[in-house]
């Protein structure tokens, strides 16, 4: 079983389905409350924007639409925004960066195949493909060293993880009992690496393989379906599963202990991204699935919940949360409008 990022890669108005089951120039307004201050951002000329990742320096890169097409974007800190597409692509998402503000992600190109890329903070742009791929090539996460992992599609369509070292060297992981592939959806900076996998029975486990290719597999609970959305330096990991009933958090430690957790109230709650002293971000479901918030937990379980301060949002979907604890993502309006946001503490 994957989620719909792995089976359909990234597409216009696809990141919020994603994770559902797994897009206005104008001043920028800011909300300060007991859930932080919120400033909210636009690319400008876009139809529609969405900040994916932010690292430690403040730095915000995502993608946006525009009359002719999705391009990639990436924000300063002081705010300036420029816009990038690999060469070829018709259409651009960026999903993961580092500290020196590399950034990995995926494009299509005129034939509707899907390559990657990794994009320098000088902005030199390369492109790849996983040796094996045969419909797209999905990176997920990049670390400090330029290691970049992430999923492809085989012959079969079957969902296979892949390591792209610095050096631009592909190599697909072989994941123990894997028997219909797997996502790797996470590397740290100690190149632990970190995703699921299908047993081929309706099972789905993590995984988390050392820098020396040692694995170790894990559940959450004895009869779940386990999805992971990262892994920090120290080696937690954040991710979501089912059942009972629908998704709930959970976090792994060091060791391989697992606390699972709710956003209060939530119907069905999703982690999306964990830094590197254990803060973990995502979004909740109120009950009977209506409106979406988003969601902090520290690392020591409290968790604050917060929507962009727009009286028409409906739904709000933080992506990313770095060191200092700032948190981007994108928000939904009842007029129409997506747009992205940026949240301090």
């Amino acid at each position: 079983m994957y989620t719909l990022m792995q089976k359909s890669g990234w597409g216009p108005c696809l990141a919020a389905v994603l994770f559902l089951f797994c897009f206005l120039l104008g001043l920028p307004s800011s909300a300060l409350s007991q859930q932080g201050k919120i400033k909210t951002f636009d690319v400008p000329g876009a139809i529609y924007s969405f900040a994916q990742v932010i690292n430690d320096e403040g730095v915000i890169a995502g993608y946006y639409t525009d009359a002719a097409s999705v391009h990639g974007f990436v924000r300063d800190e002081d705010g300036v925004v420029t816009s990038f597409d690999p060469p070829g692509s018709t259409q651009t998402y960026p999903k993961s960066m580092n500290e020196d503000g590399a950034i990995s992600g995926s494009y299509y190109d005129a034939n509707n195949a899907v390559h990657g890329f990794v994009r320098s903070q000088r902005g030199k742009i390369t492109t790849f493909d996983a040796q094996g791929a045969v419909n797209g090539t999905f990176p997920v996460s990049i670390n400090e060293e330029g290691t970049i992992v992430g999923f492809y599609y085989d012959a079969r369509f079957y969902v296979q993880a892949f390591v792209r070292y610095q050096g631009g060297t592909v190599r697909t992981i072989n994941i123990p009992r894997a028997v219909f592939g797997g996502s790797a959806q996470g590397v740290n900076g100690e190149g632990k690496i970190a995703g699921q996998f299908d047993d081929g029975s309706g099972g789905q486990h993590g995984f988390v393989r050392d820098s020396h290719g040692t694995f170790d597999t894990f559940d959450v609970t004895s009869n779940d379906v386990v999805y992971v959305v990262g892994i920090n330096d120290t080696g937690e990991i954040a991710g979501f599963y089912y059942p009972p009933n629908w998704y709930h958090g959970y976090v792994r430690d060091a060791q391989g202990v697992v606390t699972t957790f709710d956003a209060p109230g939530s119907d069905a709650t999703l982690p999306t991204s964990i830094n590197k002293g254990g803060a973990i971000a995502g979004y909740y479901f109120d009950p009977g699935f209506g409106a979406v918030h988003g969601f902090v937990r520290d690392a020591q379980g409290s968790i604050n919940t917060f929507d962009a301060p727009d009286a028409t949002v409906t739904a709000t979907f933080p992506f990313s949360i770095n060191r200092e604890g700032t948190i981007t993502g994108y928000y939904f309006t009842s007029t129409g409008g997506v747009h992205s946001f940026v949240r301090q503490r």
